[in-house]
């Protein structure tokens, strides 16, 4: 298993725990590649895109590696009301680095890092 897929799996653990009722879905699409890696819903219809991106290391700042397709595909979402997000981990205090699409510069900055309970408390506010 790759680092993305085992951050995305321990992500969707973090959230299944925060939120018993939702439903995350995994998207893969191998002929644009421009999907977001998961939607969420809870069951009064609130939904969530996410992009995950892992970096094992980060300096102070290091690109996020969200490509221009994912990032319109976000951005679309967003701009009709549906909270999206790329996400990054990093080996870094196996931190967390979450960028509302509209804020994404396409950097990752290591003072951005959030723990475990930090991420969740950032995410309620959409869920």
């Amino acid at each position: 298993m790759n680092p993305e897929t085992r951050y995305t799996n321990r992500v969707r653990r973090l959230m299944t725990k925060q939120w018993p009722d939702i439903v995350i879905v995994k998207h893969s699409d191998n002929f644009t590649g421009g999907i977001a890696d998961i939607h969420a819903s809870l069951a009064d219809a609130k939904t969530i895109w996410i992009e995950f991106k892992y970096l094992p290391a980060i300096a102070r700042k290091r690109l996020g590696e969200a490509t221009a397709l994912q990032c319109v595909f976000l951005q679309d979402h967003f701009d009709v009301g549906i909270p999206s997000y790329v996400l990054i981990g990093t080996d870094h205090n196996k931190g967390h680095m979450l960028y509302r699409i509209d804020r994404y510069d396409g950097y990752a900055y290591r003072k951005d890092i959030l723990d475990d309970k930090e991420l969740m408390v950032a995410m309620q506010w959409t869920m």
